[in-house]
């Protein structure tokens, strides 16, 4: 877990961050391939291509140039100094606005899902911000769909697991892969005001969307996702063609041969 910083509503919370490790030490490997929960990053990626979900689970995820260079810009980017758990606590409860990052878990219709946002930030003792950082190769006019079905659902499991969501916002950030000024971005997650004169100043290499939480819109999309985990129906593969021209499991992928076949 970590944190970084510059009067607090309800504290169920507090005991279901307490609860975390016991909680993660039961779970059983039920679901699709064997997995304990469902990531919160393949539940987004299901609305991008579910059939290459399926694949990674089986075959095991690709690590592409593109990827690799994405992990590396958010251990610079998003670095966040480590606390243990009741010091997290303390600087929530506080009501002092911070930014921190730790595992988010909860059911949601009897299926564990799981993931770990970008930034969690605090102000009040109640979330107000999820932050997720996206690196591209040309900044998009709109959030991409699977990027606002993840900030959706780390904001439903916030929800669930007790905490205050009634200011709660959802920001999804585009940056421009070899940006230079890509490590200003350290300071915009705690301090208001600054990324907003990054975007203003450099609008070609930075955007960011902001979308309103709906715990009845995050359900929705979950509920769809989950009877896939559930193994109550095979996965659905894009329609576009492009998306599948790009893929790295392209070679192994039944559907492109079938979609291929009904082309030719």
């Amino acid at each position: 877990m970590g944190c970084v910083g510059s009067a607090a509503g309800g504290m169920a919370w507090v005991e279901r961050l307490r609860e975390l490790p016991r909680v993660i030490a039961s779970l059983q490997p039920r679901l699709r391939g064997g997995l304990l929960v469902a990531p919160v990053s393949y539940i987004a990626a299901q609305y991008y291509c579910e059939a290459q979900v399926d694949l990674a689970i089986a075959r095991g995820e690709v690590v592409t140039p593109e990827k690799d260079e994405g992990r590396r810009i958010h251990e610079m980017v998003l670095a966040m100094k480590p606390v243990e758990l009741e010091e997290l606590v303390e600087r929530i409860s506080s009501g002092r606005r911070c930014a921190c990052r730790f595992p988010l878990l909860a059911e949601v219709e009897d299926v564990p899902v799981a993931g770990v946002p970008d930034a969690l930030v605090f102000e009040g003792g109640r979330p107000v911000r999820v932050v997720e950082l996206k690196t591209v190769e040309a900044i998009p006019p709109s959030p991409w769909r699977d990027h606002a079905v993840q900030v959706q659902v780390y904001g439903l499991l916030l929800d669930l697991m007790g905490f205050d969501c009634s200011s709660l916002k959802l920001s999804v950030w585009y940056a421009r892969r070899g940006w230079h000024l890509l490590l200003l971005l350290r300071s915009t997650v705690s301090f208001e005001g600054v990324l907003e004169r990054l975007e203003e100043a450099h609008p070609n290499d930075l955007r960011a969307f902001t979308l309103g939480y709906s715990r009845a819109e995050a359900e929705r999309l979950v509920r769809w996702a989950l009877s896939y985990w559930r193994g109550e129906r095979e996965p659905v593969p894009t329609r576009n063609p492009r998306k599948c021209a790009r893929c790295a499991y392209r070679s192994e992928c039944p559907y492109t041969s079938l979609r291929e076949g009904a082309l030719a």
